[in-house]
């Protein structure tokens, strides 16, 4: 009876590592990848909280780049 509080974690651990296993990797359309050819439109954002190493508190951004190659 012991032993069965380690059931539980395992079987997520293993059902995890299942599916991230099933998951395909990405693999690029060229053999070689640069800012060369890097072209297109392209956004990030980004919501959080810094909870340490600075000012603490919530943090939020948005960037915008255009790349011709």
């Amino acid at each position: 009876m012991e032993q069965m509080w380690m059931c539980k974690p395992l079987s997520m651990v293993f059902t995890l590592a299942m599916a991230l296993s099933l998951v395909p990797s990405a693999k690029a359309d060229v053999d070689e990848c640069s800012v060369i050819t890097l072209k297109g439109s392209f956004g990030i954002a980004t919501n959080g909280s810094i909870v340490a190493f600075g000012p603490v508190g919530p943090v939020r951004g948005r960037g915008f780049a255009d790349d011709n190659g």
